[in-house]
């Protein structure tokens, strides 16, 4: 017998279920990867400063209620943009930051050193949310039409899931209309 794969029966799909807890109520559960796509400048990291900030002690933001909880951010942005938010808003201080932390686009395996980095934070530092804004800055792959480049960037992901954390990507829309749900750049593999 192959016990190279790991086969669960159709019985034993409930006892490796696990209870659905939410970071941010019926948007962000840990062990799920969500994309949030809008457009330019638009507010997208304004939204997600708000969120990082009701994570410090739990709240609401748009009328749901978000957990208490450490947040891990991959920015393109600057250190000082994140610190001016910071004294606005007041995020968590387990919170950390990786601001612009490849001065090009980065390799395969600099995008998995730093997802592995996270990873080993995770229990230090008690991390539940990893959020990725923008995406296309950090995926490790020349073209984002490319559905199986992108699928190689993108499955290192559920590595971080599969541990417990959940995945906030945030990323653009394309440039021509697009049916409801498939409005994200690049390949449908998003």
């Amino acid at each position: 017998m192959n016990e190279r794969f790991h086969r669960l029966d159709t019985a034993q799909l409930g006892q490796a279920a696990h209870a659905k807890r939410w970071i941010w109520d019926g948007l962000l559960a840990p062990g799920q990867i969500t994309l949030f796509t809008s457009m330019w400048k638009s507010g997208k990291t304004t939204l997600l400063s708000h969120l990082l900030a009701q994570r410090k002690a739990g709240g609401v933001l748009g009328g749901r209620a978000v957990t208490a909880g450490v947040s891990a951010v991959i920015s393109e942005e600057s250190a000082t943009l994140w610190h001016e938010r910071n004294l606005r808003l007041g995020f968590g201080p387990r919170d950390c930051f990786f601001c612009r932390p490849f001065v090009t686009t980065p390799s395969a395996s600099e995008w998995l050193d730093l997802l592995d980095h996270i990873k080993e934070l995770q229990s230090a530092r008690e991390i539940d949310l990893v959020v990725v804004d923008p995406l296309m800055y950090f995926l490790p792959v020349r073209e984002e039409n490319h559905a199986r480049l992108l699928l190689e960037a993108l499955l290192p992901l559920r590595d971080l899931a599969q541990a417990g954390i959940a995945v906030l990507l945030a990323h653009h829309p394309r440039k021509a209309a697009a049916p409801e749900g498939m409005a994200s750049r690049g390949s449908g593999a998003l």
